[in-house]
């Protein structure tokens, strides 16, 4: 229950951050908040402030543990509230989510009628700040909304003693009974509730729009649903897109195009069909795409001609071969681009020269090789591009460099190893590039 003092930080002239003098902060039972330990972080007034740090020339003078600078000065306060207390730790604890909480909300009882009206609530959700009004008053972070109507929250100096805890219990008895919603909570877990077996599967797909800066990240929940979540100022809340009448699996793929800003996001269904779903004023109805007339496995592939907007899908059929899908003014039919005379597996890589159009498409083997096609004027035909004496496992990564049209594919190897190949007037030797001490594996 922190007294704030910003005053004595203009007074005293201090910087923001300054430096400790000791080497790691301690993280063990102080619920991973970054202060220092007892020895490093004392109270400003020694043993003569006891477990509340009070000043012993003024009752009224709390919790003023620190840190000192490189010259031995004390600094009771960092961030604008103070060190080891409720309101200094849910700033730091929604720091890690991404969430900014400004620096002068007062003491933790203040920060609801100190926080936007559209902030506010009386309903607790998971990752909010609960609120004990009062002056000081408390505050605390919301770890979970329980099925059985209580929430779990940890905090800081709860006890008036500078350490952290976490409770279970009922808001109303807790004496929570304000809650600042950030607009930032737990996969699929806009409401609160804990997200039985996660949400989100374990890949994602993410695009970025290139005029704003904008990014727009989607993941398949364990339910079959598309959940989406963007980023501009800060993040914002996951929007369960649902599904298209049949669970989704796998992971998804999204493109965007630059020229309006309409995202399009994929998925493969487990009736085998592609599915998609676009974004420019709102969101679309999920369209069914069919598949090319193999039910298709693994995860779609997709990119865009930024200089029409044109829209190219792939996918690879349960025969082993590749399909592609394109959108000008209206979807194509299914192409069956066939296989390189071995089954692909896996998901296929894709980009695309925005130069000249020109689109590759890269699949793996069922012998281990990394196989490509491409299309400009038309279909090329299947290239095989080896492994490196190695066979190759999973799917590949592609990029492109835009300024001179080379094409990077990646791939890793049944050793573990990532491996490399580009092609600018050729393709060049494979490249190993190891790992990292640990065996990769997808």
């Amino acid at each position: 229950m922190p007294i704030v003092a910003i005053p004595l930080l203009v007074s005293i002239g201090v910087p923001t951050a300054v430096a400790i003098t000791s080497a790691t902060p301690a993280m063990a039972n102080t619920l991973n908040y970054p202060w220092p330990t007892d020895t490093q972080a004392p109270c400003k007034f020694g043993s003569a402030g006891g477990s509340s740090c009070t000043n012993p020339s003024n009752p009224s003078d709390k919790y003023d543990w620190g840190i000192y600078d490189t010259n031995h000065v004390f600094h009771p306060y960092r961030s604008g509230y103070e060190y080891r207390n409720c309101t200094d730790y849910v700033q730091w604890k929604e720091s890690t989510i991404g969430v900014t909480v400004p620096s002068n909300w007062g003491n933790g009882g203040q920060w609801y009628d100190n926080a936007p009206a559209s902030e506010r609530s009386t309903t607790p959700k998971a990752w909010d700040a609960a609120v004990v009004p009062g002056n000081p008053g408390h505050v605390a972070f919301v770890e979970s909304v329980n099925s059985d109507g209580t929430i779990t929250v940890s905090e800081y100096n709860h006890n008036q003693d500078g350490t952290g805890d976490t409770r279970i219990g009922t808001s109303a008895l807790m004496g929570f009974t304000e809650f600042i919603d950030f607009g930032v909570h737990p996969a699929g877990n806009e409401g609160g509730s804990s997200p039985v077996a996660g949400s989100s599967s374990s890949n994602s797909s993410v695009t970025l729009n290139p005029n704003n800066g904008e990014v727009y990240g989607f993941a398949i929940g364990s339910n079959g649903h598309l959940y989406n979540r963007s980023h501009l100022s800060g993040w914002s809340s996951w929007q369960d897109l649902g599904s298209p009448g049949v669970s989704l699996a796998g992971s998804p793929s999204a493109t965007l195009n630059p020229n309006n800003g309409e995202v399009y996001a994929f998925a493969i269904g487990t009736n085998g069909h592609l599915y998609d779903i676009s974004h420019l004023s709102g969101w679309s109805s999920w369209q069914d795409l069919g598949n090319g007339g193999s039910s298709f496995g693994g995860n779609p592939g997709v990119t865009l001609y930024p200089n029409n907007g044109e829209v190219y899908a792939f996918a690879i059929g349960t025969n082993g071969h590749l399909y592609d899908i394109s959108h000008l003014s209206g979807w194509s039919s299914w192409q069956d681009l066939g296989s390189p005379g071995v089954s692909l597996a896996g998901s296929p890589g894709v980009t695309l020269d925005p130069s000249s159009g020109e689109v590759y498409g890269f699949a793996t083997g069922s012998t281990g090789v990394l196989y490509s096609i491409s299309h400009l004027s038309g279909w090329s035909s299947w290239q095989s591009l080896g492994n490196d004496g190695t066979s190759f496992i999973g799917s590949p990564g592609v990029a492109i460099n835009p300024s001179d049209g080379e094409v990077y594919a990646s791939t890793i190897g049944s050793n573990g190893h990532l491996y490399d190949i580009s092609h600018l007037s050729g393709w060049s030797s494979w490249q190993d590039l190891s790992n990292g001490g640990v065996s990769l594996t997808g």
